[in-house]
């Protein structure tokens, strides 16, 4: 009964009984080892406890767990977002699990996420995540970035994916000196979501303009 275990193991993560969760997952997996919905929650598991605890001695176990769930159901655009994720939150485990540098960890991650985006081509977040995941590369690959976002934009349904889309872009816009163009996007920021960034923003916006003006 695995799908029954994997049910119940969801089931007890929503009441927060994480470790009675972990304990269907890893009963669902002993009884089927190519279970790929067990192994993908328990790599995520492993990443909510990490994050909570600061405890990342088993991250390398969610990397291999996600692998083989992705090599087991390959067709799973979740599988492949959760895998490129874990390699965004924990960077460093994943430099030293696999010997490769931090560009090389986004590499992967932004491999995962575009075919993730090829399975589900309307899944907002997985787009939205692939477009973030360029802020880790330096420099910004500003024309790349901006067309992940355009392509987010494309798919947003609801107004808070917009407004998400339009804050996002205009950070892009600062870091990369087109002042007018963050302006723009962060005029077009709903008044009722993300006013704190919005704020934080303008005032960037104000400094760099303010340094931009030749001195008298």
């Amino acid at each position: 009964h695995t799908k029954a275990r994997n049910a119940y193991g969801s089931f007890l993560k929503h009441i927060d009984d994480r470790q009675g969760a972990l304990g269907q997952w890893k009963k669902a997996l002993a009884d089927d080892p190519s279970n790929a919905a067990a192994l993908n929650n328990i790599a995520t598991h492993i990443g909510t406890i990490a994050i909570q605890n600061n405890i990342r001695t088993r991250i390398p176990e969610a990397f291999q767990s996600l692998e083989k769930a992705i090599a087991l159901a390959p067709n799973e655009a979740l599988y492949r977002h959760n895998f490129a994720t874990t390699l965004s939150l924990f960077r460093l485990d994943a430099m030293h699990h696999y010997k490769i540098s931090a560009r090389e960890v986004s590499q992967r991650a932004l491999t995962e996420l575009g075919k993730g985006m090829e399975l589900a081509p309307d899944n907002f977040e997985i787009a939205a995540d692939r477009a973030e995941t360029y802020l880790d590369i330096k420099p910004l690959p500003r024309q790349r970035v901006l067309q992940a976002w355009e392509r987010a934009r494309i798919i947003a349904k609801q107004k808070i994916q917009m407004d998400w889309v339009n804050l996002q872009t205009a950070i892009v816009h600062l870091e990369t000196g087109d002042l007018d163009a963050a302006e723009t996007n962060l005029n077009l920021v709903s008044k009722d979501t993300f006013q704190k960034l919005v704020r934080d923003l303008r005032t960037t916006l104000k400094s760099k303009r303010a340094a931009k003006k030749p001195k008298p």
